[in-house]
């Protein structure tokens, strides 16, 4: 009864105060909110079981560096080897090294619209080793996986639903898939491995799953282009399989030359390494997550230490009241729940609103995020959302509501009752008072140099100047693969057919095609000038058309571009980077040197052209030759189209709009070809700089909104010292002090508190660019794995969160100072 009579006298009194309730109920909202869908996602991903049969005895096998993260990175020939020799392991499983993109078309005749899927080629013993079971049909047979085996196709889950409608007659059916028919011979249970694949904003996850065929004549068998797990035996422990590992590596090395070539810039050999399987799955965002969870867990911090700070200015107004309820006999016992009722109302209230937040923030996460997050899902995590609402709730009632109570009640009752008249400051309120503010400072100068450090990545990043154009060109993209297209001469026809009725497009410039754009992953090769064997080494090759060059932008320093005249019967040309001519000809022409790249055979240098960046803004340029795509063989003509996208550049007027144009010149050309993507090239550079933009983007949300609570907590303590020191400052006054002194003291004061909390801030920001170093360069490709931040972009960081920190104090202090230097001493003296 008592209990009740409690909460309704603080939802009475909360009423009375609908700025400080609505106030308090945002800022718990937000902070327990963001906290929660935060945890729901690290909980998620790296606490919680892989939703497989027995997923303690599923780990990565890995040949990779010592110092490389926990993967699934696997080399052909090694996975065949270990498959073969080691025995900690009851089965094993081996799949291509990620999705990509195939052309399917839901009818063998033909019939109905093609479109572009993911797909995923697997091993036959990859699905039963997860202990997987299909939803319809069967897995892959051991004739159907060997190489040159059958075709044959399993379906997602999630495809068969949309594409097909459930169709429950879908297993002995044949679609055509990059232009050959494939049987279908069953569907995956629904979103198990569905999500484990992709999902990420700018990736889809595996629609179609084809056997791997693994043989030692795929164009990648010899490099880390697959993924391997296994599940352990009965009584074998990881350390256990690790050690057999390491027993391995020497007898693969004898059977393999090439091993002690495959070398780290410092000299280290890869080794053969077994992770947990979920270990090596979120290997790449662990770091960032755990993070983000501290970035989020600061903000509630200091929400919770706002709030302390009004509870505390709220209670000791109410110190007489306190005091009389004491004289007539309530128990401290009493009061203090009396005073927590209030405080449970509000927490209670912000958790509420809180879970609608949490929901929405973990589902924009993982729509927005640029990471992978494998198997999570935001709406399976409501209960285990509500749970950890109720534990936030909990610990901020502790923290803004017991202890401030406690602060309180520790006065005794003849002070509360003689202090209650008095317009005096408690000297308990306001030792308290400062220290919460001064962490408020520190904790949201640490976020905001954080926040800082990203923006000034993302700017930086953006600034560099890629080396090419990106102002009115448009790039479409077509995959181009199955049989027919393993043929040279077709390939090129199909892509002269798409050039000619392009370039008569209104609105066109000028159009070319490669097999890869620039700032995405290209042909790797062994190369070497024709004349020096002794310096072959990894080069970048990009096949061209005529008027790629051109029609992207790149300049062309010296000699000519590729012409109409470089077909497969004239002599081999190549058109070579600055860099290239940089490191084999340095101090001569490279006009008219010769190179060996692969096995493709000799080509002449005939122009060199500007570097530009390849796999990221941030990558050094490095040795690339640009080949025409008519003077290829079938062999390699194969290996591009199997590995990467057509991609057609076009240099348009502006205000053009090509999409219906791009897409019936693909269709004219053949119409099994679907668009695989239509954008403009900004997009395409946009999209490298994805990480540090969400990221700044996050800590700048995060540090706005402890800028704002830490201003209110500044006022609200400077504030409540001029009302309740009205009288002294009315007889400072009184006595001669100026208004002009009592503004400055009144202004010291508040920046005193907030110099302090820099100074502590500070201190714990000195970590900070290697911390937000460590997380970008996780999702931006750099040579050594690291930013390296320049020492005056940190420097440049530090001082605008300083300045702003500064300036978000000194107008929050000026307004409690303006009221103080305002009052009129003779009015204060009476109000006494």
């Amino acid at each position: 009864m008592m209990l009740g009579q409690n909460f309704q006298y603080a939802f009475r009194q909360l009423r009375r105060s609908p700025v400080f309730t609505a106030t308090a109920l945002l800022t718990l909202a937000l902070g327990i909110g963001v906290t929660t869908a935060m945890y729901s996602v690290v909980r998620s991903l790296l606490l919680e079981p892989l939703p497989y049969a027995q997923p303690d005895r599923l780990v990565a096998i890995a040949f990779q560096f010592p110092n490389e993260k926990p993967s699934t990175s696997q080399v052909g020939s090694v996975a065949d080897f270990l498959v073969e020799h080691a025995h900690s392991f009851s089965s094993f499983g081996i799949a291509d090294g990620g999705t990509t993109a195939v052309n399917l078309a839901p009818s063998a005749t033909g019939g109905g619209r093609p479109y572009q899927v993911q797909q995923l080629r697997v091993s036959r013993d990859f699905l039963p080793t997860l202990g997987l079971h299909p939803a319809l049909g069967r897995f892959f047979t051991a004739e159907e996986d060997r190489s040159g085996g059958p075709r044959a196709a399993l379906m997602s889950y999630r495809l068969w639903q949309t594409t097909f409608q459930g169709d429950p007659t879908i297993v002995g059916r044949t679609v055509r898939v990059n232009g050959d028919d494939v049987p279908v011979i069953g569907v995956l249970p629904e979103g198990v491995l569905g999500d484990l694949y992709g999902g990420t904003a700018q990736s889809a996850p595996a629609g179609l799953w084809q056997p791997l065929q693994l043989g030692s004549k795929d164009p990648g068998y010899d490099g880390d282009n697959y993924q391997m797990i296994a599940r352990l035996r009965d009584g074998v422990t990881i350390s256990q399989a690790q050690a057999e590992m390491q027993s391995l590596q020497q007898a693969f090395a004898q059977q393999h030359a090439w091993f002690y070539q495959w070398k780290a810039p410092n000299g280290t050999l890869n080794e053969f390494h077994v992770w947990p399987l979920q270990t090596a799955l979120v290997g790449d965002v662990r770091g960032s997550l755990i993070v983000l969870m501290g970035a989020v867990a600061a903000v509630l911090l200091v929400a919770c230490l706002n709030l302390a700070g009004l509870t505390v200015a709220r209670s000791i107004a109410r110190s007489r009241e306190l005091a009389m309820r004491t004289a007539l006999g309530a128990s401290r016992s009493d009061l203090l729940r009396l005073m927590l009722s209030e405080s449970i109302l509000l927490a209670i209230g912000g958790a509420l609103l809180g879970l609608m937040v949490a929901r929405t923030a973990a589902i924009a996460f993982v729509a927005y995020a640029p990471i992978s997050l494998p198997h999570f899902h935001a709406s399976s995590n409501l209960w285990m959302m509500a749970l950890v609402e109720c534990a936030l709730a909990a610990c901020a009632t502790i923290c803004f509501g017991l202890l401030p109570a406690l602060l309180v009640l520790r006065r005794g009752v003849n002070d509360s009752l003689r202090d209650a008249g008095s317009q005096g400051q408690s000297v308990g309120y306001g030792r308290t008072g400062r220290v919460l503010v001064v962490a408020q400072v520190a904790l949201a100068f640490t976020l905001l140099s954080a926040a800082s450090l990203t923006l000034h990545a993302f700017l930086s990043m953006r600034s560099i100047a890629p080396g090419f154009d990106t102002q009115q060109i448009s790039i479409a993209q077509v995959t181009l693969k199955g049989e027919a297209y393993a043929n040279a001469q077709h390939t090129v026809q199909f892509v002269q057919n798409v050039l000619q009725d392009l370039q008569q497009q209104p609105g066109v410039r000028q159009v070319g095609a490669v097999n890869g754009l620039p700032l995405d992953r290209g042909l790797n090769l062994s190369g070497a000038p024709a004349d020096h064997k002794d310096q072959r080494r990894v080069v970048n090759a990009r096949f061209v058309t005529p008027h790629y060059i051109q029609s992207l932008g790149i300049a062309l320093l010296q000699g000519r571009d590729v012409t109409d005249a470089d077909r497969s019967n004239t002599p081999h040309i190549a058109i070579a980077s600055e860099t290239a001519v940089k490191k084999w000809w340095p101090n001569q022409s490279a006009l008219g040197q010769r190179i060996t790249i692969g096995s493709a055979g000799e080509f002449e240098i005939v122009g060199v052209a500007q570097d530009t960046h390849e796999r990221s803004l941030m990558d050094r340029p490095g040795v690339l030759f640009y080949i025409p795509l008519t003077q290829i063989d079938d062999k390699f003509m194969t290996m591009i189209n199997g590995w990467f996208p057509t991609t057609f550049v076009i240099r348009q007027a502006g205000g053009v709009d090509l999409s219906a144009a791009v897409a019936h010149a693909i269709q004219q050309a053949d119409p099994e070809l679907p668009v695989a993507k239509f954008e403009r090239m900004q997009t395409v550079v946009d999209e490298t700089v994805a990480a540090p933009r969400f990221f700044s983007w996050m800590s700048s949300a995060f540090a706005s909104f402890t800028l704002l609570l830490t201003s209110i907590g500044v006022f609200g303590l400077l504030s409540y010292q001029v009302v309740q020191r009205t009288r002294e400052i009315g007889v400072r006054m009184a006595l001669g002090a100026s208004r002009s002194r009592v503004l400055t003291h009144v202004l010291w004061q508040g920046m005193g508190l907030t110099a302090i909390g820099l100074c502590i801030g500070m201190l714990a920001s000195a970590y900070m660019p290697r911390l937000i170093d460590r997380i970008l360069s996780d999702f931006i490709f750099t040579p050594d794995g690291s930013l390296h931040m320049p020492l005056l972009q940190q420097v440049n960081a530090a001082a605008t969160a300083l300045m702003l920190m500064l300036l978000i104090a000194a107008i929050a202090s000026a307004l409690p100072a303006r009221r103080a230097a305002s009052i009129d001493p003779m009015r204060a003296l009476r109000s006494e």
